[in-house]
C-alpha cells in the first residue's frame, strides 16, 4: 500500500526538557545520525506529511521538517499529543517519540495493520505481561475532546486517555520490549 493510500500524518514528539539527558537528546548522535532521524525516517516511509512537535522550544532545530509547538506547554507527552491532533489535517495520526531509535519498520507495519483492520480511536502496543506502550501509537482526532477535558482537570497521564477511548492493541513479539526503551541518559553504552 502506498503512502498516499494510508491517509496518516506522522508526528515525532521532541518537546521534552531532556533534563536527565543533559542536552537536547533528539539531536544526540547514534551511529552518526541524530537520534530523532530514526523516527523521522520511519514516518516518512508511511505518512503523507511528517512534523516534529518541539514543545516550547523557541527555534526550529530540525531544518528539513516542519514543526509545531505545544498549545499548552509543560504538561508532557499529553500536551504533545493534543497539539499534534489539533494541527493535523488527517483523522488518524502516527505519533512516535524522538528517543526510541530501536523501533523497526516491521513494528510500524504491525501497528498500521491493526489500524486498517478496525477503526479504533487509539492503537498502541502491549507486551506479553499486559503492559501498554503509548508510543508508537496511532491516535485519532476523536481523542481531542477527551484530551481537552483531562487537561482542564490537570490530569496529564496518558493511561487516563487510553481508558476512555476505543483502543486497538498489537502484541509485541517476544524480545520487542528492548526496542521500546526510550533513552533518558547520555550514556553512550546504552546505544550499543
Amino acid at each position: 500500500m502506498s503512502v498516499s493510500e494510508l491517509n496518516l500524518t506522522g508526528f515525532v514528539l521532541a518537546g521534552g526538557k531532556s533534563s536527565r539527558f543533559g542536552s537536547d537528546k533528539s539531536l544526540a548522535p547514534i551511529n552518526g545520525k541524530p537520534m530523532i532521524s530514526y523516527s523521522l525516517d520511519l514516518l516518512k516511509s508511511c505518512c503523507q506529511a511528517v512534523y516534529v512537535n518541539r514543545g516550547k522550544k523557541e527555534k526550529e532545530v530540525y531544518p528539513d521538517i516542519d514543526s509545531i509547538g505545544d498549545l499548552i506547554p509543560d504538561i508532557g507527552p499529553m500536551g504533545g499529543i493534543y497539539s499534534c491532533l489539533n494541527a493535523s489535517a488527517t483523522d488518524y495520526n502516527l505519533i512516535l517519540t524522538c528517543d526510541m531509535p530501536g523501533l523497526s519498520s516491521e513494528m510500524i507495519k504491525r501497528i498500521i495493520d491493526v489500524w486498517q483492520r478496525g477503526r479504533h480511536e487509539i492503537i498502541i502496543s502491549k507486551d506479553r505481561e499486559g503492559n501498554l506502550y503509548p508510543f508508537p501509537g496511532i491516535y485519532s482526532k476523536a481523542c481531542i475532546p477527551v484530551l481537552r477535558q483531562l487537561i482542564l482537570n490537570h490530569n496529564y497521564k496518558i493511561q487516563n486517555l487510553i481508558r476512555q477511548m476505543q483502543v486497538g492493541e498489537y502484541l509485541l513479539n517476544e524480545g520487542d520490549e528492548r526496542y521500546m526503551v526510550n533513552y533518558n541518559y547520555a550514556d553512550p553504552s546504552v546505544f550499543g
